[in-house]
């Protein structure tokens, strides 16, 4: 989609391949739409169009990629663990809001 868009007007975007492997490659790489209907929720699954999706990023934008590096996000909370900002300055929870605007 946006990928395939960005990537194929010669703007310098590197092109990304993927190479499956062993179960990997046994188990997911049908291309047709009832394979991936049949295991969209799976946790395998899952993982691999993850991890898929962020290469893509990375290299359609990796200044934002990078900002959000070492950032875990907590599910439900407006807080964020900072990898960089607990081993540098012992801080844990991190607010993702500027609230000193308000």
């Amino acid at each position: 989609a946006l990928y395939d868009d960005v990537s194929s007007n010669g703007n310098g975007i590197q092109h990304v391949k993927f190479e499956l492997l062993g179960d990997t490659k046994v188990r997911y790489s049908g291309q047709n739409n009832d394979l991936t209907e049949e295991l969209a929720h799976e946790a395998g699954f899952d993982s691999l169009v993850t991890a898929q999706l962020f290469a893509y990023l990375r290299v359609i934008s990796p200044a934002q990629v990078n900002q959000a590096a070492n950032r875990l996000f907590l599910y439900k909370s407006i807080e964020y663990l900072d990898l960089e900002r607990i081993v540098l300055k012992g801080e844990v929870g991190v607010c993702m809001f500027d609230l000193s605007r308000v």
